[in-house]
């Protein structure tokens, strides 16, 4: 009876937290979804709503899988791409919704995910509804991610999984089994893009880990953390591994930026500051340094922060929290004089070589704040006032105004960010599908005039790529993408050069006829009166093959095939063998993981029986 009625609570409690996390995301992304129905959002938008665009292109009108994304620079991987989101509820939503609204909905899916998150971590340390509740709050709605939206860096929409990625870690201290669980939510934000969540957690655990090994001066954590490691690489290799083709010609190696100087106004502003500098850029100068809010900067608010004091004063004896606060800290300073050293050393690590700006790790400083408030909010709530109900109900009210206060400050300051987005609204016959797919930039069919498209540059649009994708049209001009493969010689529609998307090398006696192109597929009805070489307006990489057995080379960078003389049907695709390598150990991890939950819960219901 006492589990049956502990069960019903346990759900009551998660339906709770489902419907209040989603009134109060929607509430707070209000004015962020207004603009559903556009793309024009400034600065690193494009290149959000481009790769959205091409992987519904590839599902909803190819109808296959997205392993290549043939729109941009003569084409890239897609699904290998690290900051694709193939595999990640953002690609229901879109399949749903559309390529642009549906990227808007799978904002607010986030925030209301990481908010449900945070009710396991609450559970687990037996704080009380309202310190569970203002744990979701603080965390899910300080300003970080939506810094990070303003910016265009949709790389941080999926923190949704953090809360239960540092729920499943700490299940792992008792039982390692729970570090499988931890590497699974782990290798998700691997799937949706989130590289800096995925690398960044990392070191975060590391540092929460070592923490509560010194403070309780035990070292059986260490089990569930390397189970931790192990199966988040085995889970992520089904991405990893096939993202090695592009690490094999683009490292992207970044050195290590000039320090911000150190300044506790600067951490003022950044914390405690709800305006923060938000114009276009978020630019602000500090000492001659830039300190770019997005990155560094985190609205939570004064509250929390004197919440959080009071949570280490109340636990002082349990000192873990304090030394894991200390060690979030650190890694956030690391960004500032004369804390560098620390990212300096992590960054020599060849993973985290082509990571910038460590001071990104303040979502999981964040974190820590809004755990270590909530344990002073539980402690509180659960103090029993004798002989008064009058003055436990005003207790508990006065929590309650308190945590509705906090959330209402923080929406406040989503409210200023979003007024500085400024879009435009969508207008007519600025997409507009067309067959066959061809390199014709938006430039060049939308026949702009250069004042207009100096207006546009102007106010920070500055590449129409996701515009071309959306039309089956493909891009060179303006496009950014930091893990590009090598340029080739692909040429756009209006440029001179320009011969057409196959062409031979030797036109005379020769002709093509168009069968059916895919974003990963292209069919061609050949005729060659001598041997040829048949040219693809497409980046090369080995990933190509031909159906037929022809031979494929590297040609000034593009995808060239041998074609002997004679009629030929001629049929080429991209396929990475590397995905099946991934394939397996996502497999084994799979197999694995199951297995050791199976056994796990075979041994609880035993221990039951026995009862």
């Amino acid at each position: 009876m006492d589990l049956k009625l502990k069960a019903n609570k346990n759900l009551l409690g998660i339906i709770s937290f489902i419907l209040i996390g989603s009134v109060l995301s929607y509430i707070y992304l209000a004015p962020f979804l207004e603009f559903k129905n556009t793309m024009f959002l400034r600065l690193d938008w494009h290149k959000e709503f481009q790769q959205i665009g091409a992987t519904w292109a590839s599902i909803a009108k190819y109808h296959e899988f997205p392993f290549w994304n043939p729109y941009t620079k003569g084409g890239n991987f897609l699904f290998a791409h690290p900051e694709s989101e193939v595999l990640s509820p953002e690609t229901i939503f879109i399949l749903i919704f559309g390529p642009i609204t549906g990227m808007y909905y799978s904002v607010l899916f986030y925030y209301i995910l990481g908010f449900i998150g945070c009710y396991f971590i609450g559970r687990h340390l037996k704080l009380s509804y309202l310190g569970t509740l203002y744990l979701a709050i603080v965390f899910t709605f300080s300003s970080y991610v939506m810094n990070n939206l303003f910016m265009g860096a949709s790389m941080w929409k999926p923190f949704g999984y953090i809360p239960f990625m540092f729920y499943f870690l700490l299940k792992a201290e008792n039982n390692w089994r729970y570090g499988i669980a931890a590497g699974f939510f782990h290798a998700l934000t691997y799937f949706a893009g989130a590289i800096y969540i995925f690398m960044l957690f990392v070191p975060f655990s590391g540092v929460f880990v070592l923490s509560k090994i010194i403070a309780e001066r035990n070292i059986k954590y260490v089990k569930g953390f390397a189970v931790f490691l192990i199966f988040s690489f085995l889970f992520a290799s089904l991405k990893i591994i096939p993202n090695l083709d592009i690490y094999s010609v683009n490292q992207r190696g970044s050195p290590v930026e000039t320090p911000i100087p150190f300044g506790l106004d600067l951490m003022k502003k950044a914390f405690l500051d709800k305006h923060q500098a938000w114009d276009i850029v978020s630019g602000y100068t500090y000492k001659g340094v830039n300190f770019h809010f997005p990155s560094y900067g985190d609205y939570i608010g004064i509250i929390p922060a004197l919440l959080a004091m009071l949570g280490l004063i109340l636990f002082f004896r349990n000192f873990s929290w304090a030394l894991a606060l200390v060690g979030s800290s650190l890694l956030y300073l690391s960004d500032f004089e004369p804390f560098s050293f620390i990212w300096v050393a992590l960054h020599s690590i060849p993973p985290y070589m082509a990571l910038t700006r460590p001071a990104r790790s303040v979502i999981f400083l964040a974190l820590m704040i809004a755990v270590i408030g909530a344990i002073a909010i539980s402690k509180i709530d659960k103090i029993k006032i004798k002989n008064s109900k009058m003055l436990g109900i005003s207790k508990t009210v006065l929590i309650a105004a308190v945590v509705l206060f906090v959330f209402t400050d923080l929406a406040k300051s989503s409210y200023i960010i979003t007024e500085n987005f400024q879009p435009w609204p969508m207008q007519e016959g600025l997409v507009k599908w067309e067959e066959p797919l061809e390199y014709y930039t938006f430039y060049e069919r939308i026949n702009l005039s250069d004042q207009e498209i100096q207006i546009l540059e102007a106010n920070y649009f500055r590449s129409f790529s996701h515009f071309d994708t959306l039309s089956n049209k493909g891009s060179i001009k303006g496009v950014y993408d930091p893990m590009s493969l090598p340029e080739a010689a692909v040429k756009s529609k209006g440029n001179p050069d320009y011969k057409g998307e196959y062409y031979f090398d030797n036109p005379a006696n020769a002709e093509i006829e168009l069968i059916k192109r895919t974003a990963n597929k292209i069919s061609l009805k050949v005729k060659a009166k001598e041997d040829n070489l048949l040219l693809i307006n497409q980046n090369y990489h080995k990933a190509w093959k031909s159906k037929e057995g022809y031979e494929i080379i590297n040609n000034d960078g593009m995808v060239a095939v041998k074609i002997p003389q004679g009629e030929h049907i001629v049929n080429l695709y991209v396929f990475q063998n590397k995905v099946l390598i991934g394939l397996l150990l996502f497999s084994i991890g799979l197999i694995l993981g199951i297995y050791f939950f199976l056994d796990m819960y075979r041994s609880k219901k035993t221990v039951l029986d026995n009862l």
